[in-house]
């Protein structure tokens, strides 16, 4: 089973308004790693099937190779009860429970905080830089970027206000 650091992952799906550049900056991060755990988790599982089945065929094979004659009945009675069967479907229930998760957290990575992420930058945009937000031809992630300049040259013009001095 997958054991993850809960709140590692409760920060990697939140989003906080106030660090906007570090959330749009990680996100693409935070997609890539958890989709490459989610990769992993599917190969396990489709290992696991592989498994599973070649378990079932060696139970089928030395039932059918016997002299005396079997049912398909008891033939589907003996897999199922076969530890070797079982164990081999616990491990396939385990790795698809382990995809299961991967595959909420993707998911949840992909649309709900990517449009979270989303929402917040517009609304900041539209609060702090009306005449950038107004661009239709500019992506978001340019707006932000154009957006993150006017903020720095905003600071520095008061600071050069409030510190006048020399210049060499």
């Amino acid at each position: 089973m997958v054991v993850l650091d809960k709140k590692k992952l409760r920060e990697d799906l939140t989003v906080n308004s106030t660090m906007l550049d570090k959330m749009v900056d990680e996100q693409p991060g935070l997609v890539w790693y958890y989709g490459e755990l989610q990769a992993k988790a599917e190969d396990k599982v489709r290992k696991m099937k592989l498994g599973l089945d070649t378990v079932e065929a060696k139970i089928k094979k030395g039932l059918y190779d016997m002299p005396k004659k079997i049912t398909v009945d008891q033939v589907e009675a003996e897999i199922r009860t076969n530890i070797l069967y079982i164990n081999a479907r616990k491990n396939l229930n385990d790795a698809q429970a382990d995809l299961d998760i991967y595959n909420l957290i993707t998911n949840d990575l992909n649309f709900h905080k990517s449009a979270s992420i989303d929402n917040k930058v517009k609304m900041w945009l539209k609060e702090r830089f009306p005449d950038v937000n107004q661009n239709p031809n500019m992506s978001l992630y340019r707006k932000f970027e154009t957006a993150k300049v006017q903020d720095i040259t905003e600071k520095v013009k008061q600071r050069i206000v409030k510190f006048p001095g020399k210049v060499r």
